[in-house]
């Protein structure tokens, strides 16, 4: 089951066209072997099959079936215990750390999925804390043979995404589980501090332009793409109240402002608000869509996720505030992002409907401000809706 599910997402994500898709097939044999049966002895190996299956389910467009098979992989891995320090320790230096990266992986797995989702999570703040983040260290580094635990590298390696993401999915469960605390719900000063606590978490992931020949160029840009994201994520509830709120689009709390827009303190500029975290996905997305040649599905299924939800706030700005100054730019930015949308071809099904959403709303809102682009986006819209 789990071979056949490592062909189904290496399919998967190679694939450029939705034509002849062999993942597919991979896909329906790994469902065929799967029975309930090994549900009551487990594995890791199945551990990882379900993990895998609940990633390619999601990617699918079936997210609540990959939702239910992550959790089923949660579920067992915990009964194995790898969850537990102690219980997890392996018999070698090489199964020691599959068992933490196998653990982690899946943690970094529910983080994006309650975050998509908005559902809590299956993990507890506190079960992370005694766990120790998988190390940066080259595969050919671990020999089976091996008694002691190789020395980390200092330089990227195929896990060093891994590793950021898990350091990311720490971070955001510890701030879901303040701010699930914050009842009835949390106010705007708690979510500021989240928004805070947040940047300095971060701090160690660099934000700046990722070139696609660099190592794992995708992997890091992904990374940053999704560090944002996570912000946005926090700053969202006040910033959509604010923008369907007539009597609070004044401004009044200096925090509301200070979450919403790019705001200047004491001579510095604030990059962390709402509408700067969006501006900069997008533009860091259209500019890594320029620059790389590797057009595949697993690429341009992160572009599409991430770009698109960027999109919608920079949408809602203009919403808010169409006489402000930036919202010809962020009109711009959305347009922008409409091309690059109309050039993917390997998501055909998913793509057409974010560059119909985007197209319909961009068009809707710029013409009820008074601003419709409908006569220039003809010539690059076509017949792609």
């Amino acid at each position: 089951m789990l071979v056949y599910m490592i062909f189904a997402m290496g399919a998967f994500d190679l694939g450029v066209g939705e034509a002849a898709d062999t993942a597919q097939r991979y896909f329906e044999t790994a469902r065929m072997i799967f029975r309930q049966t090994l549900l009551e002895e487990g594995s890791i190996e199945l551990v990882q099959a379900l993990a895998i299956m609940g990633n390619y389910l999601q990617r699918r467009d079936t997210p609540n079936s990959g939702y239910m098979c992550l959790g089923l992989a949660i579920r067992m891995a915990t009964a194995l215990g790898l969850h537990n320090p102690s219980a997890r320790q392996g018999p070698s230096p090489l199964d020691d750390e599959m068992r933490h990266r196998i653990w982690w992986g899946l943690v970094t797995l529910e983080a994006g999925c309650s975050l998509t989702f908005g559902r809590p999570p299956m993990f507890g703040y506190a079960s992370l804390l005694t766990s120790r983040i998988p190390a940066n260290i080259d595969d050919e580094d671990l020999r089976v043979g091996s008694t002691q635990p190789a020395e980390e590298s200092s330089g990227v390696t195929l896990y060093s995404a891994v590793i950021t993401q898990a350091r990311l999915a720490k971070v955001a469960f510890f701030l879901q589980d303040r701010l699930a605390r914050s009842l009835p719900a949390p106010t705007v000063a708690q979510i500021q501090w989240c928004g805070e606590y947040f940047c300095r978490e971060v701090v160690f992931l660099s934000s700046g332009p990722v070139t696609p020949d660099e190592p794992f160029a995708l992997a890091r840009a992904v990374q940053v793409w999704r560090m944002r994201d996570y912000q946005s994520v926090i700053y969202r509830p006040v910033f959509l109240a604010s923008a369907w709120d007539p009597e609070s689009r004044s401004d009044a709390d200096p925090r509301v402002k200070a979450i919403i827009r790019y705001v200047a303190q004491d001579g510095i500029a604030d990059s962390s608000s709402c509408r700067t975290l969006a501006t900069e996905n997008v533009r860091d997305i259209l500019l890594f869509a320029q620059r790389s040649e590797d057009y595949h599905r697993g690429c341009q299924w992160y572009i599409l996720y991430f770009a698109f939800q960027a999109c919608l706030t920079l949408l809602l700005s203009i919403v808010r505030e169409p006489a402000h100054p930036d919202a010809q730019v962020w009109r711009r930015d959305v347009e922008e992002t409409i091309r690059m949308f109309q050039q993917m071809t390997s998501k055909e099904k998913v793509r057409k409907a974010v560059f119909v959403a985007l197209k319909i709303d961009c068009e809707f809102i710029c013409t009820f401000h008074g601003d419709s682009p409908r006569s220039k986006a003809n010539s690059y819209y076509g017949s792609a809706g």
